[in-house]
């Protein structure tokens, strides 16, 4: 009986821990657990996560060696971390390209590809408990190699403070301007990122900016909130230190010194993402959060000086909210003449301005959060910002760092090719297993 009274008890606190989360808490582990089951699940994720740790897992040399594609080979043939043979070849096959070096036979016959699709079907399982940061990172890998660094560039990522959180938000801003690989591939890169391992400078609030965008993208708002909470609070509390105080903020503006401009334009960026993410989520006291950051981007653009696609989209949402309508179509009509947009928003803003004169406010404001894609017009300005970092350039100017920044380009280009086997692995067919077993 005391047993039973026992259990009893153990459910009724469980019971009541639950019912003590708050709405963000709950919003927060679903959309963690929606997230993690992506990247867990995804066959796409699971051969680029396969890919990258057979080149963390190449013998990092003494410095005086070049990369030998046949000794590779030797090396990976008998070891237990990935025992996939297809993706084995892909991942020399990507080395060789981006080393100039001989790979041997390098096509894939159908029969090839049938295979590569089982053992896709089957990597998820082989690297699960597998966590690509237990190897070295590939810049210390690349760089440990004389044929890369002519020898003399050896302790670069000593220089760079390099870690693996590092690598990741480099390789996550190369894959923005990805063409085959998935989202997905990018959510896992940045799931990979631990801002408290990045330098007190302006690359911290923008890995949490990128976070913060491309969770807004997969529908995640509260992670996306959360992210661009972190990336304010950042700007608010802590001494950020500008790896170049002279650079061009992520807008060009001229009413502001650059040191100043960088820092507040982070900072208004910030807020209007997290005012996009506030606005699309299913609560009034959210959506009423949402205005403020709005309105305090608009009130930061206004002392920037920036007058382009983002001013005018957030400003029409401000003055359709507050029923201003002169002022909403006015900043529509700017809106309308961008290069930026594609033609399905210019018509939405033709429709938009026509549930305005209707009295639909609410209306019009669903169709401008659904219709006119924000990320697209934000990131362009984003990378730009990124790759003028002190930091970026730095890896830029190095052999090593060339070669980094080449690897999810040539891995995209690799994707294009056996995308198709991939993707039939990513819908699980069993006509393979009767074919192949």
């Amino acid at each position: 009986m005391p047993r039973i009274i026992s259990g009893l008890l153990l459910l009724c606190i469980a019971f009541t821990l639950t019912q003590c989360k708050s709405e963000d808490e709950i919003q927060l582990e679903k959309e963690r657990e929606e997230m993690a089951k992506l990247i867990a699940e995804s066959k796409s994720v699971s051969v680029y996560k396969g890919l990258k740790i057979l080149i963390r897992s190449m013998p990092v040399s003494n410095g005086q060696e070049n990369i030998d594609i046949k000794a590779l080979k030797e090396a990976h043939a008998d070891d237990n971390v990935i025992k996939a043979a297809k993706v084995k070849k892909i991942s020399y096959g990507i080395v060789g390209r981006l080393f100039g070096l001989d790979t041997g036979q390098e096509s894939m016959s159908i029969l090839e590809g049938a295979v590569l699709t089982k053992e896709v079907y089957d990597l998820r399982n082989e690297i699960k408990n597998l966590n690509e940061d237990d190897f070295p990172t590939v810049l210390e890998v690349f760089s440990s190699y004389a044929g890369i660094t002519g020898g003399n560039a050896a302790d670069l990522p000593e220089k760079l403070k390099w870690n693996s959180t590092k690598e990741h938000m480099v390789i996550a801003l190369v894959l923005d301007g990805a063409k085959s690989l998935p989202n997905k591939v990018k959510v896992y890169e940045l799931s990979m990122i631990d801002t408290d391992h990045l330098d007190n400078n302006e690359f911290k609030p923008l890995a949490q900016i990128f976070q913060g965008l491309l969770l807004m993208e997969e529908e995640w708002y509260y992670l996306s909130e959360e992210a661009l909470s972190k990336a304010i609070n950042e700007l608010d509390n802590n001494q950020i230190v500008l790896s170049n105080p002279e650079a061009l903020p992520v807008i060009p503006t001229s009413k502001l010194p650059n040191e100043e401009a960088q820092l507040k334009q982070l900072h208004a960026i910030a807020a209007m993402l997290r005012g996009y993410a506030r606005h699309h989520m299913e609560s009034e006291d959210k959506n009423e959060l949402a205005y403020t950051d709005f309105e305090q981007f608009v009130n930061d653009a206004d002392q920037l000086g920036i007058n382009n696609e983002l001013s005018w989209l957030i400003g029409a949402i401000v003055y359709i909210k507050n029923e201003d309508t002169e002022k909403a179509k006015h900043f529509l009509d700017q809106l309308k003449k961008s290069d930026m947009l594609a033609e399905d928003e210019i018509e939405a803003i033709d429709e938009i301005k026509a549930l305005i004169d209707k009295n639909k406010s609410d209306k019009a404001l669903s169709t401008l959060s659904e219709k006119i894609r924000i990320t697209k017009i934000l990131s362009s300005h984003l990378l730009k910002y990124a790759a003028n970092t002190e930091f970026f350039k730095g890896i830029a100017k190095t052999a090593a760092g060339k070669k980094l920044i080449e690897l999810p380009v040539l891995i995209d280009k690799e994707y294009s090719k056996y995308g198709s086997y991939i993707e039939a692995a990513e819908k699980g067919s069993n006509l393979l297993d009767k074919v192949l077993n």
